[in-house]
């Protein structure tokens, strides 16, 4: 439950979205007041989560330890109208949420043909030894957006270069991480999704791993929450394929017949995720059409989380140098292939 150590006060760039405020705390509350409140277990402790804030349980008492979301992100960051639920930017400006993605990458040339508030893709991220904390990604991200800057070591673009379908694909590659770093990052974002507790989550798309091992090759994040919990799809070092939900003591779906992914050649991955905070959720991932996980267990953090972000590419890199194309993404309600 630690806070994270920043926020991407410009998350949402080309958005220009913001977090939601939140109410006051209290230090201490009494556990008997919150029967129904949602309890989380991390490292060997139980917290309570009311109103955004994790409380340590110490016997009857409830302690404050962090406030880790917003209690009113949502009457605050989504409007009905009808059917249709929309993203609030500001008084002026919202945009209808996204639950579904197709993407071939066959219209774009560079990576800003992606990337608009009206279109499916919205932010991306190049972390990397020259671009270390989140204001200096989030410059460069602007630089490179607005058209006044080139990358620096860590690339996100389309190209031709080898394609799963038609003429193009996305091409990620990131250096490794600066001594001390955590991760390299090189990521398309779609910051406009939506899907909730109860929603079936798919996930369609073709891998070519080029070079190096790449960590990680989709989150589905909240952007709410501290640190941005949710479900990715993981590599292992013998590039064996995983599923985590990143959060509290991480559940983690691991492969019990999947050979390691091959370098060198497109594979195909799927992902099903039956949304839920308790262990009626559900995780498949078929590689290639076999299907090498089929575990049950929690996928989503809190019974009120939205992954409300898509991220593909090189979304983590722990060792050396990694390049992986990406290419005919789609993520939708109902199954896809």
């Amino acid at each position: 439950m630690k806070r994270a150590i920043a926020l991407l006060a410009a998350f949402g760039v080309a958005l220009g979205l913001t977090a939601a405020s939140s109410a006051p705390h209290a230090d201490t509350l009494k556990a008997r007041d919150y029967p129904a409140a949602p309890t989380v277990s991390y490292q060997g402790k139980l917290y309570k989560i009311i109103r955004g804030a994790a409380y340590e349980v110490r016997g009857e008492a409830l302690v404050f330890v962090d406030q880790i979301y917003a209690a009113d992100f949502y009457a605050k960051s989504y409007q009905r109208d009808g059917t249709t639920v929309y993203r609030v930017v500001d008084a002026t400006h919202r945009y209808p949420v996204l639950t579904s993605i197709d993407e071939d990458f066959e219209s774009a040339t560079t990576i800003r043909d992606l990337v608009g508030p009206t279109r499916q893709w919205h932010s991306i991220t190049l972390q990397s030894p020259r671009a270390t904390t989140v204001s200096s990604y989030v410059r460069l991200r602007q630089r490179i957006l607005s058209g006044g800057g080139d990358y620096l070591d860590n690339r996100l673009e389309p190209s031709s270069v080898r394609s799963h379908g038609g003429r193009r694909s996305l091409r990620a590659y990131a250096v490794s991480p600066r001594a001390g770093s955590y991760v390299s990052k090189a990521s398309l974002e779609c910051e406009l999704a939506y899907f909730v507790k109860g929603d079936d989550l798919w996930f369609s798309g073709w891998f070519y791993i080029a070079q190096g091992k790449p960590v990680g090759l989709l989150d589905l994040e909240s952007s709410y929450v501290t640190e941005y919990p949710g479900l990715r799809i993981l590599l292992d070092d013998d590039l064996r394929p995983r599923v985590e939900l990143k959060w509290a003591d991480k559940p983690t779906y691991r492969a019990t017949n999947a050979t390691p992914l091959p370098a060198g050649t497109w594979v195909h991955l799927r992902l099903h995720a039956f949304l839920s905070d308790t262990s009626d959720g559900r995780v498949e991932l078929w590689v290639d059409e076999k299907r090498v996980i089929d575990g049950r267990g929690q996928t989503l953090p809190l019974p009120d989380t939205i992954y409300d972000r898509v991220e593909i590419g090189i979304t983590a890199n722990t060792g050396a140098a990694a390049e992986v194309f990406v290419d005919d993404v789609k993520v939708a309600k109902r199954p896809v292939s």
